[in-house]
């Protein structure tokens, strides 16, 4: 069921409203100061009463230290509306049978498992090893999956009193020389990463199905490779109990492995108004957390040649404005020229399986390619053409050749442009500076011709460069190409871009 929280006047957050997601693993980030815990804490009250009081403690001295007058967290479940105010002693509902409301949210359960002392510190009590078993099943093979090891096949545990969740945990240690019967070590010599994960899968294993789980500062204690093997189990969990879990996170190697489809991200006007942006790119938020060496494109392009990227590059900004209109941060792109379209194939397979899952990668071939590519008879070829078509496209021009075709059709209109690029009014360039434009086919006679109308060109201009000519040229086909075939262009590069 759907619930809206609209939290104003709380520490330092005028106002928030956000949607609780559904089913799956969520990434809750930002730069610190805007609101990511007091958000969860929020969340937690949804299924336990005494949340606020535990996470916004007021003075019992001053009424002008830490004061939470005038603040107001509204919950809004399937229409039912409450706001909880504070009194000045507790916080109260409005109206008195508002309470009510939030047990139609639905989650049979609200874990909340927050970054302090308790979870990653062992139990106090000592204890003798007596009535010892083996742990849950769930908790040894989540461990041994997380830190890539088999070590706790020989996890114990031991209740300490009766009820959930007060069980300590031991390792049963390999049988020593001279030393009689079992031995174990307690959690208390467990590194803090390990009796953190176990505590954590411990209270997965007991959690409902359907529960919400919040989880403040997932990457606790944890070395960069453990925290992708936790969120790849944190989501095999919530798939198999149906769990909404929202994790709160800085960790760049998170943000990365989770993409944009599961990453929500809190940001702060200056002025207390903080808004959640869903779904968006991780470069955004790496950008935001300010992780400047975080620098990995959200997609990767391979390209033929120099030509086809300077081409790619220009129209990657023109779809993209289509694409989002600025309501939506587009992707940062990067286009890679490789070589002929084989071996463009061949290194988009290897590069594939080493890229960062922020980076989704992709082939943009030349048009030429595409009959090639369906006559291929290389095998390696023909698997990845036929494996991986979904991520192959091909621009709608040769870039040598569409821009050949380009000058010899429209040389006034080309001469405008550079006259105005160059603010040269002088410059002169028409059909006979050009020459007869080669056939279409093959490709060196365009390439030539090309070569020789940019360095006639650069010899016109004051420290001319014929690359740079060229590269100005390629943009103007580039604008051409968008302006008369707009709908072909934006079908095969929507794809790569969304």
């Amino acid at each position: 069921m759907p619930v809206k929280i609209s939290i104003k006047n709380l520490k330092h957050i005028k106002n928030l409203d956000f949607n609780i997601p559904g089913k799956g693993v969520w990434l809750l980030t930002g730069p610190n100061g805007t609101g990511k815990t007091s958000l969860l804490a929020c969340m937690r009250r949804i299924g336990e009463r005494n949340a606020f009081p535990m996470h916004f403690k007021a003075s019992a001295k001053a009424n002008n230290l830490d004061s939470f007058a005038g603040a107001s967290v509204e919950y809004e479940v399937n229409g039912s509306n409450v706001t909880y105010t504070y009194s000045g002693i507790r916080w109260e509902p409005r109206p008195k049978t508002g309470g009510k409301v939030l047990r139609t949210a639905g989650y049979p359960g609200v874990i909340y498992i927050a970054a302090d002392a308790r979870r990653i510190e062992p139990r106090p009590e000592d204890f003798k090893p007596k009535g010892v078993r083996a742990a849950h099943a769930s908790i040894i093979a989540g461990a041994n999956s997380i830190f890539d090891t088999q070590r706790f096949n020989d996890l114990k545990s031991i209740n300490l009193s009766r009820g959930v969740g007060n069980d300590a945990f031991l390792l049963e240690l390999p049988p020593r020389p001279g030393i009689p019967g079992k031995n174990y070590a307690s959690e208390r010599n467990f590194s803090l990463g390990e009796l953190c994960i176990i505590k954590l899968l411990r209270m997965l294993k007991d959690c409902a199905d359907n529960s919400l789980v919040l989880i403040d500062e997932l990457e606790l204690a944890l070395h960069p490779m453990a925290q992708v093997a936790l969120l790849k189990h944190l989501e095999d969990v919530a798939e198999t109990k149906k769990l909404t879990i929202v994790v709160s996170t800085h960790s760049a190697t998170l943000i990365k492995q989770a993409g944009e489809q599961r990453l929500l991200l809190l940001q702060n006007d200056g002025q207390g108004n903080i808004t959640c942006q869903s779904k968006c790119f991780p470069s955004l938020v790496l950008g935001a957390l300010a992780y400047g060496e975080e620098n990995a494109a959200d997609r990767i392009i391979y390209v033929e040649d120099d030509a086809a990227k300077v081409i790619v590059d220009h129209l990657v900004g023109k779809v993209c404005h289509d694409l989002y209109k600025g309501l939506v941060p587009s992707p940062s792109v990067q286009s890679v020229p490789v070589g002929g379209f084989v071996n463009v194939l061949r290194f988009f397979k290897h590069q594939k399986a080493l890229l960062p899952a922020i980076s989704r990668c992709f082939v943009l071939l030349d048009a030429d390619a595409q009959a090639s590519l369906a006559a291929a008879t290389q095998p390696d070829v023909i698997a990845i053409r036929d494996g991986e078509s979904a991520s192959i496209s091909y621009l709608t021009v040769t870039p040598e050749v569409g821009l050949a075709q380009y000058l010899d059709q429209h040389t006034g209109k080309v001469r405008d442009a550079l006259r105005t690029h160059y603010s040269l009014p002088g410059l002169q360039l028409t059909k006979t500076d050009l020459g007869p434009v080669p056939a279409i086919y093959p490709r060196k006679p365009n390439k030539k011709y090309v070569r020789d109308a940019c360095e006639k060109l650069a010899s016109r201009l004051p420290n001319g460069d014929a690359n740079k000519v060229e590269e100005v040229l390629l943009k103007l086909l580039a604008n051409h190409l968008f302006t008369t075939d707009r709908a072909t262009i934006m079908s095969r590069m929507s794809p790569l871009l969304t």
